[in-house]
C-alpha cells in the first residue's frame, strides 16, 4: 500500500513539474514582447516629456548598463570607440556634481562592480590573477590616499575626483578584461577597434594638418592640431597616435602570409606620418623609441631599412616640421626643465607621501601660476604621492612590461604574436610619453592599453573545451630478476 502510495505521489509530482515548465516557457516567450513594449513605452513617455536627444541618449545609456552584467564585451566595445571622444562626455559636466562621475566613468564603474561581484560567484575568471593585478591595486590604492590627503590640505576639489576616476577606471580596465571577456573572437574585434580609432585620430590630424599653409614652425600650429579631442591639444593626440599606431605596426611585422598585412601597413604609415602632423617631439621620440625597440627585439633584419628611414626623413618632411625636428632651446623645453625642477623640489620637501593629488597646481596657483602638472607623469607622481607612490608607480611599469614580454614568448599564432609584439611597442611608446607629459592621468590615453594587455592574456589562455591528449611514457623493461646462487648462503662450517 505505501509503495502505491509513492508511485502515485512521484506521478503527481512529475505531472506538477512539467506544468510550472510549460508556465515558464510560456513567460519566456512572452517576455521579450514585455520588455520591447515596455521599451517602447518608456521611449515614447520620454520624447513627449524630456525631448528626443534625452531620450535616446537615455535608453543607449540604459541597454549598455544591462550588457554589462549579461554580454560585458559590448559595452566594452563600446568603450573602445568612445576612449579618444571620451574628453567630449568628460567636458559636458558630472552627473553628480562633484563626483567626477561622467557616462563613461558610471559605465566602467558597473563593469568594475560586475567583476568584483563575480569574484564570489560560481564562475571562473577568464585568466587566473597575474602579477600585475596587485601592483594595480597597490598604486590605485595609494592614489586615492593622495587624493584625501589633498582635500585635507586644500579643500575637496571636484576636478581632482573627476582626474582620479579617469585614471581608476583606464586602469582597472585591465580587471574587467581578464575575469569577464569570454569570448575570444571578441577579441580581434577590440584589437580591429583600436586600429580602426588610431586611423580615424591620424585622419583627423592629417585633415587638419593640410588645411594649414605654413613654411615655417610656430607656436599656433600646434593649436590647430586636435585630432577628435576638442579639449585636448597635440601632444595628447600625438601621443595617443603614436603609442596605438604600433598595434599595427607589430601585425604587420608578425602577419607575413596574411591579406591583413597589407591594412596593417596602411594604418602604420597614416599613424606615422599624423604623428609628425602633430608637432609633438615628444611623441616624435616616443614613435623612434618604439620602432627601434621592436625591430631589435624580434626583427633585427629591419634595423638597416629603418635607420636608413630615419636619415632620410630630414629631408623629406615639410619645411616647419623639419625645422620643429631641429628647434634646440625654445621656451617650451625651457620652461620644462623649470617644472621639472620644481616638483622634484616639492618631492623632496615631502618625500614619503608627496603634497596630494593636484598639490602641485595649488602650489602653482599661491605663487600665481596657472598650471596643472610638471609635464612628467613621474615628476607628477613624485611630487604629488611622494617616493611610496613613484615605487608602486615603477613597479607597476615593470610588471606590466615583463607580463607582455612573457606574452611574447608564449604566442603562437602570428595574430597573438603581432598583437604582443605591437604592445610591446606600444608600452615603450608609452613610457616615453610620460617622460614629457602627465599622460596616463586621462582616460582616452589608456584605457586601450590596459584593455589590450588583458585581451592578449586571455588569448593566449587554452580553452577548456579542448580535447585533452595524454602522453602514455613508455614503460622502462623489467630487469631479468636473477636468482640467487644456491652458493650464496653456504656454511663451509
Amino acid at each position: 500500500m505505501n509503495d502505491y502510495i509513492n508511485v502515485q505521489s512521484r506521478e503527481v509530482s512529475v505531472a506538477a513539474s512539467e506544468e510550472e515548465r510549460e508556465f515558464q516557457e510560456k513567460w519566456r516567450g512572452l517576455l521579450p514582447i514585455l520588455f520591447a513594449g515596455a521599451l517602447g513605452l518608456m521611449v515614447a513617455t520620454g520624447i513627449l516629456a524630456f525631448g528626443e536627444l534625452i531620450t535616446w541618449g537615455v535608453f543607449i545609456g540604459a541597454v549598455l548598463l544591462l550588457f554589462t552584467f549579461v554580454r560585458p564585451e559590448i559595452p566594452m566595445l563600446v568603450i573602445t570607440l568612445l576612449a579618444p571622444m571620451e574628453i567630449w562626455l568628460y567636458k559636458l559636466g558630472s552627473m553628480i556634481p562633484g563626483t567626477g562621475l561622467t557616462p563613461m566613468n558610471f559605465i566602467c564603474l558597473v563593469l568594475i562592480v560586475g567583476a568584483w561581484i563575480q569574484r564570489y560567484s560560481r564562475f571562473d575568471p577568464s585568466v587566473e590573477a597575474t602579477p600585475i593585478d596587485k601592483a594595480m591595486a597597490w598604486f590605485l590604492g595609494i592614489s586615492a590616499m593622495s587624493v584625501v590627503t589633498g582635500a585635507l590640505l586644500y579643500g575637496l576639489d571636484g576636478e581632482a575626483i573627476g582626474e582620479y576616476m579617469q585614471m581608476f577606471c583606464a586602469f582597472s580596465l585591465y580587471l574587467v578584461v581578464r575575469r569577464r571577456w569570454r569570448v575570444k573572437k571578441l577579441l580581434v574585434w577590440l584589437v580591429v577597434f583600436v586600429c580602426m580609432m588610431t586611423t580615424l585620430e591620424a585622419v583627423q590630424v592629417t585633415r587638419q594638418y593640410r588645411a594649414q599653409t605654413a613654411t615655417s614652425f610656430e607656436w599656433k600650429l600646434k593649436d590647430i592640431i586636435k585630432g577628435t579631442m576638442v579639449t585636448g591639444n597635440s601632444n595628447d593626440t600625438g601621443a595617443y597616435i603614436s603609442q596605438y599606431g604600433m598595434i599595427a605596426f607589430g601585425l604587420f611585422l608578425a602577419m607575413r602570409r596574411s591579406f591583413w598585412r597589407i591594412p596593417a601597413l596602411a594604418i602604420t604609415v597614416a599613424a606615422g606620418a599624423a604623428t609628425f602632423f602633430t608637432y609633438s617631439r615628444a611623441a616624435y621620440w616616443a614613435l623612434a623609441a618604439a620602432i627601434i625597440c621592436m625591430v631589435l627585439y624580434k626583427h633585427r633584419r629591419y634595423l638597416l631599412p629603418v635607420i636608413g628611414v630615419g636619415l632620410l626623413l630630414p629631408g623629406i618632411l615639410p619645411s616647419s616640421i623639419a625645422e620643429r625636428l631641429s628647434t634646440r632651446g625654445d621656451t617650451s623645453a625651457e620652461e620644462r626643465k623649470e617644472y621639472w625642477k620644481e616638483g622634484m623640489i616639492m618631492s623632496l620637501k615631502s618625500p614619503v607621501w608627496g603634497v596630494g593629488w593636484r598639490g602641485y597646481s595649488k602650489k602653482k596657483e599661491m605663487a600665481s601660476a596657472k598650471i596643472r602638472d610638471p609635464h612628467s607623469m613621474y615628476v607628477l607622481v613624485a611630487s604629488e604621492q611622494g617616493l611610496v607612490g613613484l615605487v608602486a608607480f615603477l613597479y607597476l611599469l615593470m610588471v606590466t612590461g615583463t607580463e607582455i614580454m612573457k606574452a611574447q614568448k608564449a604566442a603562437k599564432t602570428p595574430f597573438t604574436q603581432g598583437l604582443a609584439l605591437g604592445l610591446f611597442g606600444c608600452y615603450v611608446a608609452l613610457l616615453v610619453n610620460n617622460v614629457f607629459g602627465s599622460r596616463m592621468v586621462f582616460f582616452f590615453s589608456t584605457a586601450h592599453f590596459w584593455m589590450l594587455v588583458a585581451g592578449l592574456l586571455v588569448l593566449l589562455k587554452p580553452d577548456s573545451t579542448e580535447p585533452v591528449v595524454e602522453v602514455l611514457e613508455p614503460v622502462p623493461k623489467a630487469k631479468p630478476v636473477k636468482e640467487p646462487s644456491p652458493w650464496r648462503y653456504r656454511s663451509y662450517v
